[in-house]
Parts: structure tokens; C-alpha cells; sequence
């Protein structure tokens, strides 16, 4: 009976070896074999979560080593694909075996999902399963066990003995005292408030700056970004804009699209889903209902911008020819400025439209990043060439900007500018759209059929989702004088 819990005793230490050195060697054999910490529900396993172990070891290898960063990483996959598991809560931790010293700052867009990743870090830390498989390892490899500190021990900000530390933080708080080896965005924007304009430069600049400040060396910390698609100008959208930006993106929606990157991924879809057992067609089809359309695509196809459209669908605006357009129709044109090379900012927004009949012909569209003298120099050879006559109005909206550009073509041309008077004016623009959502729908609002169709179509079918809007204010002051003031369109008649 000795010889055999002997031999037993030999037999199980020989395992736990066997698996140390396994969770050491791979990041999802340690996500496997510590599952069970923290995930009530048994491990249903998926090729991607196999994935982005594997990629997350290519960036480790550079933190623990102190090498130049290949990249920064962003992940945009669906809700319940385990990337906050693998990425926030076992990354950081698998870290430590290689290097204790180690310092990972982490933040989400709410301090309590923050201090969520955090203490579920923590757990496997503090778990006698791992004590049990990595106390001799720690000892043997570096000196002595590893240990949280008691005084740096809460669950926002945590350290060890070796000088390793997970510190917590949330869009918008402050990061003081430390830097980090490693920064992790983990849902770095609220589905809820990402439409604001406000919020979403609020979070853009807090990543830019506060986050960015707080790397030991920027060659060297790579910042992982994991989250849901959410509007055009979210923080994966606003990274992927950078100009000298090293980024790789992996994104994997829950169908198969033309999204997926990397495009050899494309292999593994079973079925044209991304994961068969836990996503399949039943569960997206509930999805579907529960989230509507843009949910649906923002969440679980990783697209901010339904293909249809949000506000106002794609399919409602008919794209015609000119013949059923009247030669006493009176073109209108209809500005929102900016002046600016930059496209990163807004631009100046052109609409060029009549009324035919009961029908409103949006004719052309542009939008142009010019600075001030050049945009002048365009504006007035555009609307030349557009068929301004001296019966046509040019509709400038009223900001500083666009006060500017009214101001130096009333001096300098003879067209008949005026400023965008609206009763509306004081509505949010989603109610301006709602408002005027049904005169679209009716099909009283046509495109007439050019190169232009497909970005305006982009942009307005795309709100609030879309980074830039000028086309959408164009269209809402355009409908707005067609149901209020109908008679600056036509031709006054006898």
C-alpha cells in the first residue's frame, strides 16, 4: 500500500510538472487549465480563442523580453467569445511566469467593469490552483514564491514582490504614479454613448494621451485594444485613421463577411459562423431580434454602419436620370463649412438640389477639406458649373465658419447667399432626423444618378454611426424648407 500512494504521489507530481510546463509554454493551454476559476460554465473551446492566444504570445514575447514592439493589437470580435477572459483576465497573469516584474495598466470605459477584469485577474493569482502548480516554478526560476503585497493589495491596483503590478483605470479617470509594460483597452467606449460626438473625442483623447503617457517606452509597450464595433470614429476606427500607425487588426464577426482580417481566417468558418457551438444560427437569429438592426451589425458583425442603413435606409432614396426633371427648376445649393486640409476633421459640405413637381432632385454632392482662400476659389467655380442662376439661393448654415464663407461671396460674387434660418435648429440632429425621416421614406427625395450617389449615400445612410455629417445637416435643412417654406424652390408664379 505504501509503494502504490507512493507511486501515485510520484505519478501526480510528474502531471502537475508535465502541465506547468505546458501553461508555461502556451498561453491557452494556462487560459484551459485556469478556467475553471473564475467561468462557472465548462470550457467549450473554438479555434479563434486558440488564435489570439497565439497572437497575444507574439506581443508577450516582446514585453517580457523588453524588445521592440512588432505592433499594437486590436480585436474586434462579438460579445460572449471569451476575449475579455483570455485577454484582460489571463494575459497579464501568464506574463508573470516569464516576468514577474511586469506592469500592466488596464481600462474599460467603467470604472466597475474595470475592477471587474481586475479582481477576476486576481483570483487565479490568489487560486490554490496555482500556488499549487507554480510556487516550486517561482522559487526555483526567480528566488522565491510569488506573493501579493499586502499593502499594494485592493482590487483596483495590485502588486507582487517582484515589483510586478496590474493597475486599473476607466475612460476619462486618472493614471497616476506608474508606467506600464503593457496598456489593455478592454471596451475602452460605451455602446450607449458612443453616438455622442463628445463622449467619443472625450475617450479618443483620454487613449491618445492619458494612456499613451503612461508607457515606460513607447517603442517598446504595445497597447491591446479588445471591443465591440461601434460607430465609424470608436477608438478602433480612430486608431486605424493614425497616419505611421503599426496596428494589426483581427476581426472576426459572427458570419461570415468581408470583414474578416486577417482575410486567411476565412477558412475556419464552419458554416459561415465564426463559432458553431456557442454562436450558432439560432442564437444570432435571437441576437437579431434582441439587438435590432444596428446592434446586430455593430456587435456581431463588427460593422458600426448597417448595410441598409440606420436612421434613414439606403433603399428609400431612387436613384433617377434628369428626364423628369422640369427646365424651370431652380437648382439650390446648401453649405455647411469648414476649412481645413485636414481630413481628420470635418470638411465643407456642398448639396446641390431642386424641386421637380412633388419631388426633391438632390443633383450633386461633394465634400472638401480646403483651406479658406482655396475653398472660396472652388465654391464659386462649383456653383457656376452646377447651373446657378440668378434665380437660385445658396443656403449657408450659420456658424462661424460658414459666416465667413457667406460673408466673402456676397463681396466678392453676385450670388444670392443667405443664411440657413430654421426652426429647428435648436433640436438635437437625431431629432432633426427623425423629423424629417418620413418625407425620405415617402420617396419624395431623389438622387439623380452619379459618381457622387455611393459616398453620400455612405455618410447619410450611416448616421450617427459615421465620423463626418455635413451631408446629413445639408439634407435636414433641405427638407425642412421643402415641408415649411416649399416656395423657395420654385419659381414664383403668376
Amino acid at each position: 500500500m505504501m509503494n502504490e500512494a507512493s507511486n501515485d504521489i510520484m505519478l501526480y507530481a510528474l502531471l502537475l510538472k508535465k502541465k506547468q510546463i505546458e501553461c508555461i509554454d502556451s498561453l491557452w493551454e494556462f487560459t484551459q487549465y485556469f478556467w475553471d476559476v473564475n467561468i462557472g460554465d465548462e470550457l467549450i473551446p473554438n479555434w479563434h480563442m486558440k488564435y489570439i492566444c497565439e497572437e497575444l504570445e507574439i506581443l508577450g514575447d516582446a514585453i517580457i523580453n523588453k524588445k521592440s514592439k512588432p505592433y499594437d493589437l486590436i480585436i474586434n470580435v462579438p460579445p460572449g467569445s471569451s476575449k475579455s477572459t483570455i485577454v484582460s483576465q489571463m494575459f497579464p497573469v501568464w506574463l508573470w511566469l516569464h516576468n514577474p516584474k511586469i506592469v500592466t495598466i488596464s481600462s474599460s470605459y467603467s470604472a466597475e467593469l474595470s475592477i471587474e477584469h481586475s479582481i477576476k485577474s486576481r483570483n487565479i493569482i490568489q487560486s490554490q490552483k496555482f500556488h499549487e502548480l507554480f510556487d516550486d516554478y517561482f522559487e526555483d526560476k526567480f528566488g522565491e514564491e510569488i506573493k501579493l503585497k499586502d499593502d499594494q493589495n485592493n482590487k483596483t491596483n495590485w502588486a507582487n514582490n517582484f515589483g510586478g503590478a496590474r493597475i486599473t483605470a476607466s475612460t476619462g479617470g486618472t493614471v497616476t504614479g506608474r508606467h506600464a509594460d503593457l496598456i489593455l483597452r478592454d471596451d475602452p467606449m460605451s455602446v450607449k454613448h458612443a453616438v455622442s460626438e463628445a463622449y467619443r473625442k472625450t475617450a479618443n483623447d483620454y487613449n491618445d494621451q492619458t494612456l499613451s503617457s503612461r508607457k515606460k517606452n513607447k517603442k517598446n509597450t504595445p497597447t491591446i485594444t479588445i471591443m465591440q464595433r461601434l460607430h465609424e470614429d470608436d477608438t478602433t476606427g480612430h486608431d486605424l485613421m493614425k497616419v505611421r500607425k503599426n496596428i494589426k487588426l483581427i476581426c472576426l464577426p459572427a458570419e461570415l463577411t468581408m470583414d474578416v482580417k486577417p482575410r486567411e481566417l476565412k477558412q475556419y468558418y464552419k458554416s459561415g459562423l465564426l463559432d458553431e457551438k456557442r454562436m450558432d444560427r439560432e442564437v444570432l437569429d435571437e441576437a437579431k431580434s434582441d439587438e435590432g438592426t444596428y446592434g446586430y451589425s455593430s456587435k456581431y458583425l463588427q460593422n458600426p454602419l448597417p448595410e441598409e442603413g440606420e436612421k434613414l435606409k439606403k433603399h428609400w432614396f431612387e436613384i433617377v436620370g434628369t428626364e423628369k426633371i422640369s427646365p424651370q427648376a431652380v437648382v439650390m445649393f446648401w453649405i455647411d463649412g469648414a476649412y481645413t486640409k485636414k481630413n481628420t476633421n470635418d470638411p465643407t459640405g456642398v448639396t446641390v438640389a431642386t424641386i421637380s413637381g412633388n419631388d426633391v432632385y438632390i443633383l450633386d454632392a461633394v465634400n472638401k477639406w480646403m483651406e479658406f482662400p482655396e475653398l472660396i476659389e472652388f465654391l464659386k467655380d462649383y456653383i457656376e458649373n452646377q447651373g446657378y442662376t440668378y434665380r437660385s439661393k445658396i443656403f449657408i448654415e450659420p456658424k462661424a465658419s460658414g459666416k465667413s464663407i457667406a460673408q466673402i461671396l456676397i463681396k466678392e460674387t453676385g450670388f444670392n447667399v443667405l443664411e440657413i434660418r430654421s426652426p429647428f435648429v435648436r433640436q438635437s440632429k437625431l431629432e432633426r432626423v427623425d423629423a424629417c425621416s418620413p418625407t425620405v421614406q415617402s420617396g419624395k427625395i431623389k438622387l439623380v444618378r452619379g459618381p457622387w450617389n455611393d459616398g453620400w449615400l455612405y455618410q447619410v445612410s450611416g448616421f450617427p454611426r459615421v465620423k463626418h455629417d455635413e451631408q446629413v445637416d445639408n439634407l435636414c435643412y433641405l427638407i425642412e424648407h421643402y415641408i415649411i417654406n416649399r416656395k423657395v424652390f420654385i419659381k414664383k408664379r403668376n
